[in-house]
């Protein structure tokens, strides 16, 4: 018996039925519209290919050191990209010659979603679609990498399947070991990727919890690389931190050096009183990670212990609290 293979109408109205008010109860969804719609309409949105160059060059990253920064972070990301776009030619030959298509049905669809993946984040790289950044977008890039191992897999098949060659075995063999060891060297943040970590300690999350509690709520922060509003996130709660004015998401970054190549004090490059909180990681970030950017290095920190605008309220051993009175 033929088996009728209808559209499964019943299954897709179900699953929407679901996922709408689910995605509907985000208060963030709105916004995000929103600012998709606003964008889409005034034709102001993020140069995002600038925002990298930009963040390159606070790094120092051009021509051959950049070259090696892209092979070291995303050299696997390449190779299954590049092997994925041949067995999408392979698969078209295929359809061409009118033979495996039955069995590759579901390969092609998922070479579909990925092209339509690529094609949106292409779009919004090079801002050819206005806004998109609003409804994150710039996470399509790991999306992306969904379905490649089934590509990878496919193509090695196809070159291995035909005759018993052993060039074609030992060059599958050095590709998957070549890609393997990049992914394991670049998996974890570390110097060598460029790259600080993201974890917090417990010190970290005590000395945060201090600062929220006993700050003055009248007075505004300033940060290094730690951002106060983060650790209230996880602190308060969203809501809660949304409430607190005096923890401001876009707080001003403290100055390079504690502003002591202009000034003799850190309160010299402040108009208003402001608390600061500085972990472990703002004192090592820019004196290892991010040794070339020159923003910080160790006896800025011992000037920062003898600056007499400055008053040290808290100290773990990991996290700082200050209080700058400005001049």
């Amino acid at each position: 018996m033929k088996q009728s293979h209808s559209f499964p109408i019943t299954q897709v109205l179900i699953i929407l039925v679901i996922f709408l008010p689910w995605l509907l109860s985000f208060p963030w969804f709105n916004l995000n519209i929103s600012g998709l719609y606003a964008a889409m309409t005034t034709g102001h949105s993020p140069d995002v290919i600038a925002q990298m160059g930009s963040s390159l060059d606070k790094i120092n990253l051009h021509g051959l050191e950049f070259i090696k920064h892209v092979i070291k972070t995303m050299g696997d990301e390449i190779i299954f990209l590049a092997l994925s776009f041949i067995a999408a030619i392979i698969l078209l030959k295929s359809y061409k010659n009118h033979t495996e298509i039955k069995s590759n049905e579901n390969l092609a669809i998922l070479l579909g979603i990925t092209f339509v993946i690529g094609i949106v984040y292409v779009a919004y790289l090079f801002n050819i679609i206005q806004g998109l950044g609003n409804i994150g977008s710039q996470r399509l890039s790991k999306y992306l990498m969904i379905f490649t191992p089934i590509f990878v897999g496919y193509a090695f098949q196809h070159f291995l399947s035909k005759k018993r060659n052993y060039v074609t075995a030992s060059l599958c063999i050095v590709i998957i070991m070549t890609a393997s060891i990049i992914s394991i060297l670049s998996l974890y943040p570390s110097p060598y990727a460029i790259r600080p970590t993201p974890e917090v300690t417990q010190m970290d999350m005590h000395g945060f919890e201090w600062f929220v509690e006993y700050k003055s709520t009248d007075i505004g922060c300033t940060c290094i690389m730690s951002p106060p509003y983060r650790f209230a996130d996880a602190i308060l709660g969203t809501r809660e931190e949304d409430k607190r004015t005096d923890i401001e998401h876009h707080a001003p970054a403290i100055p390079d050096h504690f502003g002591y190549a202009n000034h003799s004090t850190l309160g010299e490059s402040y108009k208003k009183d402001r608390y600061a909180a500085i972990t472990q990681m703002d004192k090592v970030i820019y004196d290892a990670v991010w040794e070339v950017v020159g923003r910080f290095k160790k006896d800025d920190f011992e000037k920062l212990e003898n600056d007499k605008s400055v008053d040290k309220l808290y100290s773990n051993g990991e996290c700082d609290v200050w209080y700058i009175h400005s001049i």
